[in-house]
């Protein structure tokens, strides 16, 4: 298999989406039971005008306490150890204090906000980073919004559903500072949202960027392209038939990577 290069114009249209996200380096979750879920820290969203739902993890059979603001409720954890607890609907609004308590263990969520929370999903035109977005600079210096904020899920393969994140997370508050690092599609969404509904807006990523690979007929497999330890990101592939080769174009790199399928 041969591969060779050919420089090339990216579409226009591309260029409105920045590069990989850079929120956080993953990190080691902890260990153990984690009394209030990762999702639910200081400067978390909470989805209004439904009941809320709160979880987590403690001793089997232990008494658990939530508080949301001046909502109290009692809840009980199961044989697992596993809890969860739903409290009445909120309108958009806070900041809240969140807290469990439990078998003398107490945990607190602080800058609570209620408002209209978006999971955003993909692969890496969803994890492109605001800041190599077309005006990211300009867009930066004015993104003073702190009711739009992001928690971005680290990419840990599993076989099984997890309970809980495999690395560490946590919301982050946008800023002229931080802005910088959310993904580029669901800011720049958050933003124009916000201009019309009254609400914070939470917007959680958990894009993946993709590799290529190559499988013949007879199922062995060959990495062919994986853009992520050089942050180099794809869009749509093309294939042509009639010579059998591979054409990947990439972002900002102004490249068309080119692979030969003998």
């Amino acid at each position: 298999m041969n591969r060779y290069y050919k420089t090339g114009c990216l579409a226009a249209a591309l260029l409105w989406v920045g590069a990989v996200i850079a929120q956080q380096l993953p990190q080691t979750a902890p260990a153990g039971p984690q009394l209030l879920h990762p999702m639910f820290q200081d400067h978390a969203i909470l989805q209004r005008d439904r009941p809320i739902k709160i979880y987590g993890e403690t001793s089997p059979r232990t008494d658990v306490t939530v508080t949301l603001g001046a909502a109290t409720i009692k809840t009980r954890a199961a044989a697992d150890g596993h809890w969860s607890a739903i409290l009445p609907a909120v309108t958009a609004g806070g900041p809240y204090t969140l807290t469990a308590a439990a078998n003398g263990e107490t945990r607190t969520a602080s800058d609570v906000l209620v408002g209209d929370v978006f999971l955003c999903a993909g692969q890496s035109n969803m994890g492109f980073s605001q800041r190599q977005a077309q005006g990211a600079a300009e867009d930066a210096r004015t993104a003073t919004d702190a009711q739009i904020r992001q928690i971005n899920i680290g990419t840990n393969a599993s076989l099984v559903p997890r309970q809980t994140f495999a690395s560490a997370v946590r919301w982050v508050v946008g800023s002229p500072e931080t802005v910088g690092n959310f993904s580029a599609a669901c800011y720049y969404f958050a933003r124009e949202l916000k201009k019309t509904a009254n609400a914070p807006v939470g917007i959680v990523i958990a894009a993946w960027g993709g590799a290529i690979w190559y499988v013949p007929a007879s199922g062995d497999k060959q990495q062919l392209f994986d853009g992520k330890p050089t942050e180099t990101r794809t869009a749509d592939t093309g294939w042509d038939p009639a010579t059998g080769t591979l054409y990947v174009p990439t972002f900002f790199k102004n490249t068309v990577v080119a692979f030969k399928v003998d």
